[in-house]
């Protein structure tokens, strides 16, 4: 059980299953006791997967939670509704709105590797439904 020594955090991957095919399907758990205080996760607190990411809007800041970490998008002016997209350079993150959909794009600049998040419109208050993950 790796321990950050400057920190203190635990942190624990653990790999449960590959569904092989054209786009294999790996399934990830990540413990770290970080996020502890995290509730709202269906594996119980301090666990986390790549399959839970989440997007919400607290007031003028849209917040991208992936694997534990939370991103936020800064938009005081509302440009993602003009059809504007939000960067994040430095965490290789973009958000765009298309249609009724918000789309997290991450890209890995090591491999190349580039997912798309699709969220769904949601109530405002609540995280965007997750309804696809484009790789």
């Amino acid at each position: 059980m790796p321990i950050d020594i400057a920190t203190g955090n635990v942190e624990l991957a653990r790999d449960d299953f590959v569904l092989p095919g054209r786009v294999p399907l790996k399934w990830t758990r990540l413990y770290r006791s970080s996020l502890l205080s995290i509730t709202d996760s269906p594996l119980g607190p301090g666990w986390t997967t790549p399959w839970f990411p989440t997007l919400r809007r607290v007031e003028r800041v849209w917040k991208f939670s992936y694997e534990g970490a939370v991103n936020s998008f800064p938009d005081p002016d509302c440009l993602l509704e003009k059809g504007q997209v939000i960067r994040l350079l430095g965490a290789f993150l973009e958000l765009a709105q298309h249609d009724d959909r918000y789309i997290v794009t991450k890209w890995d600049v090591e491999s190349g590797e580039i997912q798309r998040f699709v969220f769904a419109r949601g109530p405002a208050a609540d995280a965007l439904p997750l309804v696809a993950v484009e790789m």
